[in-house]
C-alpha cells in the first residue's frame, strides 16, 4: 500500500553525535501516502486511510502564526498527521486535535519557528525525526498515551529545556535528544527498559540523569558529546559536571564505571523542595523573585532551581508556578 525511497537531504546537517551509527538514519526513508491522488481543503493536501479516516499529508499554508489542526478533513476523521507533511513550516504553534493517534516520521522536522505543539492524549506513535531541528521548541510534554517512539524524535531541538516523558514508555530510541545542548531535566520513567545509542549525546546543559534500576543504557548513550576536529574527526569526551544517579549492581552503574562517568547511587539523590528556589531550606519572597525574573526572561534559573520553581510538576516553569508561588508566600494558599 505505501511506497518507500531514500531521502538525501540535509546529510551534512546531521553530523555531530549523529554520525556514530548512521544506520539509525533510515528515519529518511520517507513512508508515503497511498498510491490514490491526494485531495485538498483548505491549506490541507490528505489521503483516505483503508480504515475510512483520513491522513493529512501535507500543510500548503505559508507564513507565521498558530496552526490548529482540524479533526475532521473532507467529512472523515483525521487520525494520522503523515511523513513531512509539516515539514519546514513557519509555523510558531500547533495544537493536535484528540482524534490524532500517529505522527509519522518528520511530520514537523525542521519547523525552525515552531515553540509550542500541543499533543494530546490521543497519540499512541511519534515517528522518527518528527521534531528534529525545530530550535525555538522550548519544552514537550508528552501524554501517557504515547507507547512507541522512533529515534531522533527531538534531536537538534537546540532551546529544548525540559521534557515530560509518558509514564508507561519502555524505550528511549537512539539519537531522541541528540544535540539538545539546552536541555535541563528529563525524569526517565521507571518503566523504561532500555536507553538507545547517543540518546541523550551532546546534551551539555543536562547536569544530571537518574536512570532506572532495570533501565539498559547502549554505548555513548549518556554523559558524553561529541568533540569535532578541524580536519573532520571527532572523538566521544565526557560531560563536565554531570553525575548519573543510578542504582548498586543496575546495568547503569555498570554503564558509568565502564565509561568512567560520575554518578551516585540513587538513594543520595538529593531531594528539592518544592518553592525553594535559592535552596537556602526556605520559601519566601527571595524565591518568589528569582521565579519572576526566570518568568520575564530576566535572568534563567538553573536545573536544579528549575526542578524547585516546578511547583505544580507539570514539567513546566511559568506564570501558573508564579501565581502559586505567590500565594504561599503571602499566606493565602499553602503549596
Amino acid at each position: 500500500m505505501y511506497k518507500r525511497k531514500i531521502i538525501a537531504v540535509m546529510a551534512a546537517a546531521v553530523m555531530s553525535c549523529s554520525v556514530i551509527g548512521a544506520e539509525n538514519l533510515g528515519a529518511f526513508a520517507e513512508e508515503m501516502s497511498p498510491a490514490a491522488e491526494a485531495a485538498a481543503e483548505g491549506a490541507y493536501e490528505y489521503a483516505l486511510l483503508e480504515d475510512g479516516t483520513a491522513e493529512i499529508t501535507k500543510y500548503t499554508a505559508s507564513g507565521e502564526g498558530i496552526v490548529s489542526i482540524p479533526s475532521e478533513i473532507g467529512g472523515k476523521k483525521v487520525t494520522v498527521i503523515g511523513s513531512r507533511a509539516f515539514s519546514s513550516a513557519d509555523i510558531t504553534e500547533v495544537i493536535i486535535p484528540d482524534t490524532v493517534t500517529v505522527l509519522g516520521d518528520h511530520a514537523f522536522f525542521f519547523c525552525r519557528k515552531l515553540v509550542r505543539v500541543d499533543i494530546p492524549d490521543s497519540v499512541t506513535t511519534i515517528g522518527n525525526s518528527c521534531f528534529w531541528g525545530d530550535d525555538e521548541l522550548l519544552s514537550a510534554d508528552l501524554p501517557d498515551s504515547v507507547t512507541h517512539m522512533d529515534g531522533l524524535v527531538f534531536a537538534r531541538c537546540a532551546k529544548l529545556r525540559t521534557i515530560r516523558l509518558p509514564s508507561g514508555l519502555e524505550e528511549i530510541p537512539g539519537y531522541t535528544f541528540e544535540n539538545c545542548t539546552s536541555l535541563e531535566k528529563v525524569q526517565i520513567p521507571d518503566t523504561v527498559k532500555k536507553i538507545g545509542g547517543l540518546a541523550f549525546c551532546g546534551c551539555t546543559s543536562l547536569r544530571s540523569l537518574d536512570i532506572p534500576a532495570q533501565a539498559v543504557p547502549a554505548d555513548n548513550s549518556v554523559g558524553v558529546y561529541a568533540d569535532f576536529k578541524p580536519d573532520g574527526t571527532y572523538t566521544l569526551e565526557k560531560i563536565d559536571g554531570f553525575t548519573m544517579y543510578v542504582y548498586k549492581e543496575s546495568p547503569a552503574e555498570k554503564y558509568a564505571v565502564d565509561n568512567g562517568i560520575a554518578y551516585n547511587y540513587a538513594e543520595s539523590a538529593p531531594v528539592t523542595l518544592k518553592g525553594d528556589i535559592s535552596g537556602d531550606g526556605d520559601i519566601n519572597v527571595t524565591d518568589l523573585s528569582a521565579l519572576a525574573a526566570h518568568v520575564k526572561s530576566i535572568r534563567a534559573l538553573s536545573s536544579t532551581a528549575l526542578e524547585a520553581a516546578d511547583v505544580n510538576s507539570d514539567g513546566e516553569v511559568d506564570v501558573t508556578d508564579l501565581t502559586k508561588l505567590a500565594a504561599h508566600v503571602k499566606g493565602i494558599k499553602p503549596l
